[in-house]
């Protein structure tokens, strides 16, 4: 096995960690408005756990024999993620966590061939588990975006777009009922109307001859 080669993509993976850790921190500070609580309250909780990853991560590459980059300098030049919050509002923070969670999923899932075709099962199980945790925490990111965009009114539309598509499926039943019910009424009659008809033909002449007979005879 290349170690080396391993060890270089778990330093990757740990300057990425690294930063994504830091622009979390920053949004736990400085994020305001409405969603203030719920948000400060994710980012601590996440970068928590950022700072649990980023120790096992390096000690994976110790475990490797090799030394683990330990300075901000390194970690800016090994990152593939910018720093920075996206901008002032509570929803351009999110969508920069959310934007960083699912790219780090993508830059994880190509880490993870590295480690597979060099035969590391125990890097590649390690950055499995990383996976796993940045798509959880894209959802939620993503689920709070939503919910700040409601709280600002911007919820509204999305939600009658989407109950719009059953209504009009109910709709378009509803109208073939009548249909249906309006061929059978005519559907029905036909064959009563045929007898009534027929007799109707055969009694007239009949009724017609008493009521002149009772005439003839007054």
């Amino acid at each position: 096995m290349d170690t080396q080669a391993a060890a270089q993509s778990l330093g990757r993976v740990l300057a990425d960690s690294y930063v994504l850790m830091l622009k979390t921190q920053a949004v736990h500070w400085h994020v305001v408005g409405g969603s203030f609580v719920g948000i400060h309250s994710l980012t601590e909780e996440q970068y928590n756990e950022f700072f649990l990853a980023v120790d096992e991560i390096a000690e994976r590459i110790r475990a490797l024999g090799h030394d683990a980059p330990g300075s901000m300098a390194e970690y800016l030049k090994l990152s593939r993620l910018k720093e920075g919050v996206g901008g002032p509002s509570d929803e351009e923070m999110v969508t920069e966590l959310l934007n960083a969670h699912s790219t780090m999923s993508d830059l994880l899932r190509k880490e993870i061939d590295v480690m597979d075709d060099l035969d590391d099962y125990g890097s590649e199980d390690l950055l499995v588990g990383r996976l796993r945790v940045h798509e959880k925490s894209a959802w939620m990111w993503k689920s709070v975006l939503t919910q700040i965009t409601a709280m600002k009114g911007g919820g509204a539309p999305m939600v009658s777009v989407k109950e719009e598509k059953p209504v009009k499926k109910e709709k378009k039943k509803e109208k073939k009922a009548p249909k249906s019910e309006v061929s059978v009424k005519k559907e029905v009659p036909l064959p009563f109307k045929k007898p009534e008809a027929q007799a109707a033909e055969s009694g007239s002449g009949g009724g017609r001859r008493k009521l002149f007979g009772v005439k003839a005879e007054g």
